[in-house]
C-alpha cells in the first residue's frame, strides 16, 4: 500500500528443495578386497567427504576408493549459491566371490529348467551359451535339446572370481500304457 490507501497484491510461487542434487553414483555397492572403486557425482560445487579412509582426495568430487573392510563414505557438498547437502555410499568389502551352480539335474526332454545359482557375485559369464535364455544372469533359463549338457560359470566381484559347474541330463517322457477297455 501507499500513503494514498491504494493497495495492491503480488503472488509467487518459491520452491523450496532438500538441497542441492549431488548426483551420488553408486549409493549402496559391492567390491573385492583388491579392487578400487571410484565415487561419481553429477555436480559442480565444494566436496568434503568422510572418513579419510583409503580414498585418494577428500575434496575431489569423484575420489578413488579402496577400503579393505565395510565402509560407508559421507559427502558434503556446497554449491556455488552457497546450499548445501549430503549423501553417503556404503561400500561392501568381501574377500573373494563366491557362486554354487546348484546340483546336477535331470529334466524331461523338451522341459525349461531354471538354474537357481547361489553367490554373491556382481557379473555372470556361463559357457556354452547354446540353449540358455541368457550367458549373463544368475539364474538362466535351460531348455535342452542334448541328452546331457555341462555349464560353467563364472561370476564376479571386481577382480574376484569364482566358478562352478553344472550337468543337466534330459530323459524321454514315460510313456503311459492303461491297457484295453473293459466293461463291468
Amino acid at each position: 500500500s501507499n500513503t494514498f490507501g491504494c493497495t495492491d497484491s503480488v503472488k509467487k510461487s518459491i520452491v523450496i528443495t532438500n538441497g542441492p542434487n549431488i548426483g551420488l553414483i553408486p549409493h549402496d555397492t559391492l567390491i573385492c578386497t583388491i579392487d578400487t572403486l571410484k565415487l561419481q557425482t553429477s555436480s559442480t560445487g565444494n566436496f568434503i567427504w568422510s572418513p579419510n579412509y583409503n580414498i585418494s582426495s577428500i575434496t575431489n568430487a569423484n575420489p578413488l576408493v579402496s577400503p579393505d573392510v565395510p565402509t560407508t563414505y559421507f559427502v558434503s557438498f556446497t554449491d556455488f549459491a552457497g546450499c548445501k547437502n549430503t549423501d553417503s555410499v556404503f561400500v561392501d568389502v568381501k574377500p573373494f566371490a563366491t557362486i554354487n551352480a546348484g546340483n546336477d539335474t535331470t529334466i524331461c526332454a523338451l522341459d525349461g529348467f531354471i538354474i537357481n545359482t547361489i553367490s554373491d557375485a556382481l557379473n555372470f559369464k556361463w559357457s556354452p551359451t547354446t540353449y540358455l535364455s541368457s550367458a549373463s544372469i544368475k539364474n538362466p533359463l535351460v531348455t535342452p535339446l542334448v541328452p546331457s549338457i555341462t555349464y560353467t560359470v563364472v561370476g564376479n566381484i571386481g577382480k574376484c572370481q569364482s566358478q562352478d559347474q553344472i550337468t543337466i541330463r534330459t530323459v524321454a517322457p514315460p510313456k503311459v500304457k492303461v491297457g484295453k477297455d473293459t466293461l463291468v
